[in-house]
């Protein structure tokens, strides 16, 4: 099922915000651009994307793309919650390799240039991404000891589903919202990005580690990732 076929049309609104959101893309992957330009542009894009998911029109009731969704995102997060049962960071990793774009991710996250990488330096970002997206999971989306993130409904925004949900943070505390933005343009149901908070995961670290490169080099990013991969941060 294409989740792309089975959403209802966007409207003209919904339509305004992907011209916005494509303008902002091809502009932040820019040479042209300033590294300052650039850094107020992702905070831009990020408010965009933010607001976008928030006023999409609900659904009247569940569609197929929705249910689907839905029932893949719940997949996703019983595997997750089984897999930190065990031990180590690998279970929960290969529940995320399975379960995320992670080619989508890696695209969005470096970009066009591809941060300047050589060949070895990229094929360490791809294989290090899974488990440093499982250390975030565990650490943000989990919900821990007080219990695992409960969906509670979707809506349709880009021509994916956003699949909100809430992240139990245990007695006496507020939950926190979250969206999973479940997209099959791979032939899977993946995970294409998360929104906690109204922060988008992937706008975030796509700033982050320009931000790490800018200052210190691909080097120290990528042993950033490495030390996060193996827990030790």
């Amino acid at each position: 099922m294409s989740l792309a076929r089975s959403a209802p049309k966007s409207a003209p609104g919904s339509v305004i915000w992907r011209v916005l959101l494509s303008v902002l893309l091809s502009v932040l992957g820019s040479r042209a651009v300033t590294p300052r330009r650039r850094s107020i542009l992702t905070l831009r894009l990020a408010a965009v994307i933010a607001v976008a998911s928030v006023l999409a029109p609900p659904s009247a009731g569940a569609t197929p793309a929705e249910t689907a969704a839905q029932a893949a995102a719940r997949g996703l997060i019983d595997e997750a919650h089984a897999a930190q049962a065990a031990a180590g960071i690998g279970p929960l990793t290969a529940v995320i390799a399975r379960n995320f774009d992670i080619a989508f991710w890696e695209r969005f996250i470096l970009g066009r240039g591809g941060l300047g990488m050589t060949p070895a330096q990229r094929a360490e970002f791809r294989a290090l991404l899974p488990a440093y997206i499982a250390r975030l999971y565990k650490n943000q989306l989990s919900g821990g000891d007080a219990g695992k993130p409960q969906v509670i409904s979707s809506r349709v925004a880009f021509n994916d589903v956003f699949v909100k949900a809430r992240i139990p943070r245990g007695a006496g505390k507020q939950p926190i919202p979250a969206e999973w933005r479940m997209s099959d343009s791979t032939g899977s149901i993946l995970v294409k990005d998360i929104v906690v908070g109204g922060t988008t995961f992937l706008v975030l670290k796509r700033s982050e580690f320009r931000g790490v490169v800018k200052r210190e080099g691909v080097a120290a990013m990528l042993g950033r990732m490495r030390a996060i991969a193996e827990g030790r941060t």
